[in-house]
């Protein structure tokens, strides 16, 4: 059998870890993991692992191979190397970027903060990635991103085109694999409740007003505990409060597991977030959570965190006093964070399940030949025609007849390993969540005029086929023109053809 070649862009492992490289490790170890177990939903695929040469962070691959080739590093590395390293099969850029020139790829782009959050960032990295991912949201086959919000964002100042972008939200398991170290607190002296806050000390993150609210709280009775970073702007800060401000600086995942457990609050006031890893995972340990209001981060969190004007130092003390000095809000608080992320997780088990069954031995690999049906008449029967590597297979289906649910196509493996790692699908702007989901017609896809190929992911919904390594994008004028018509193959008025059929 012949095997489908997927790189992964591995620039990342050159990285420190934020919450983007985070994603990037729990998805390529789910991918590991689904190749070691022979996954029918990575059956046929080639997997490796593309970096520059040097150090590389080691993530425990067990099962794909780790391929170090090429000239220079970093962004030189990325655009000049790395296309000619991956010609022969499909890329997958997990961090934001990738190859501007190269087609075959999807992209994982996280949220459009140098247009939404332009002070976080210098001139020349605006100006390079203003160009760089625009490029990439335009040429990519397609795009993942972590929330609704997101998606949204990409379309507004990339110009990505909707049809295009996948809404796979990240996961929580990660935290939880972690076993907590919890020497943490005798090395820095935390016998008192404290108040978490993790982060960089980005401006984006929103610390200067976490200070103020410090300075507006008075004299409590518990500390504010600072990890990830180190600023000056807390230091007068700590003399006013009747507590301290303790800034740990880096801490490991083990050390970090541990804060979360233990913290009585957990604060995360940014203006911006794409998706906001440290929420998800401080509800998924169980910390009451007090969480501004902006950008993704209700879609994200929903109700299961008090929620504060990012904006108003003020309303932010008055929302993490509140949460200390009442221990019902407290417990109530846990268990919805509980299970806010518990959906999360049970969404990527259902989308798992689904894709996996769809994945069955002799599935169709390569899409539908266009030319869905033959003659013209009202009475005629639809055919499918899978083209399996490299062959039609005309297929006849009578009216009376279900489609065959093991012959669909299944959705590309990556996505599986997002949603192993991650989580549940989303609607995203006239995206379906689901392969289930959908009605039949559009589950199974449509043909199209002359000699174009389709690749069916899972949902192609309104034409969406762009996330598949061998496919092309099916236009969504052939989509509606080539529905199946109502009762045998007849068109209906289109009041009368499903819902996801009338939105292409």
């Amino acid at each position: 059998m012949t095997m489908q070649r997927i790189y992964i862009n591995g620039r990342f492992l050159t990285h420190p870890v934020t919450g983007v490289q985070r994603y990037a490790i729990e998805v390529l170890r789910s991918l590991d993991a689904m190749v070691g177990v022979r996954d029918a939903a990575v059956e046929g695929y080639e997997f490796v692992v593309l970096a520059p040469k040097g150090d590389l962070r080691d993530i425990g691959l067990r099962h794909i191979a780790t391929k170090q080739a090429g000239r220079g590093s970093g962004h030189a590395w990325e655009q000049l190397s790395l296309p000619a390293l991956c010609a022969d099969g499909f890329l997958l850029s997990l961090c934001n970027t990738g190859p501007m020139i190269k087609r075959r790829q999807a992209v994982t782009m996280h949220d459009a903060a140098v247009y939404a959050a332009p002070g976080t960032y210098s001139f020349a990295f605006r100006a390079w990635y203003k160009v760089l991912q625009r490029a990439l949201g335009m040429n990519a086959k397609g795009v993942l991103t972590c929330s609704k919000f997101s998606s949204g964002q990409l379309t507004e100042h990339f110009g990505v085109p909707a049809r295009k972008i996948k809404t796979i939200y990240h996961g929580r398991e990660h935290i939880l694999r972690i076993r907590p170290d919890e020497t943490v607190f005798e090395r820095h002296g935390l016998t008192r409740p404290y108040v978490l806050a993790v982060s960089s000390m980005s401006p984006n993150k929103n610390f200067a007003s976490v200070a103020k609210a410090i300075e507006l709280m008075g004299d409590v009775g518990f500390d504010i505990v600072i990890a990830g970073g180190s600023s000056k702007i807390f230091k007068p800060a700590g003399s006013r409060i009747g507590g301290e401000v303790k800034q740990l600086g880096y801490v490991t995942d083990e050390e970090l597991r541990a804060l979360y457990d233990r913290a009585s609050c957990f604060v995360f006031p940014s203006f911006y977030e794409g998706f906001g890893f440290p929420a998800l995972e401080a509800m998924a340990c169980g910390c009451p959570v007090v969480a501004s209001d902006a950008a993704s981060i209700p879609e994200v969190c929903r109700d299961a965190v008090l929620y504060c004007d990012p904006r108003e130092p003020a309303d932010i003390a008055v929302k993490i006093k509140r949460i200390m000095e009442d221990d019902a809000l407290r417990t109530q608080l846990r268990e919805r964070g509980a299970r806010a992320s518990r959906r999360l997780l049970v969404g990527q088990v259902r989308a798992r399940d689904a894709g996996r069954d769809s994945a069955a031995p002799g599935r169709v690999r390569a899409g539908v030949r266009a030319g869905a049906r033959e003659g013209g008449g009202a009475g005629e029967h639809r055919i499918r025609q899978p083209y399996v590597h490299g062959r039609t297979v005309r297929r006849r289906l009578p009216p009376s007849r279900p489609r065959d649910e093991a012959a669909r196509p299944p959705r590309p493996p990556y996505e599986h390993a997002a949603e192993s790692h991650a989580s549940a699908q989303v609607q995203g702007p006239g995206y379906p969540r689901a392969s289930s989901d959908l009605p039949r017609t559009a589950r199974d896809g449509a043909g199209s005029s002359g000699e174009q190929r389709a690749d069916v992911a899972a949902a192609v919904g309104a034409g969406r086929a762009d996330l598949y390594p061998h496919g092309q994008k099916l236009d969504a004028a052939a989509h509606e023109k080539a529905a199946p018509r109502a009762g045998h193959g007849q068109r209906g008025p289109a009041a009368h053809r499903p819902a996801a059929v009338r939105r292409a």
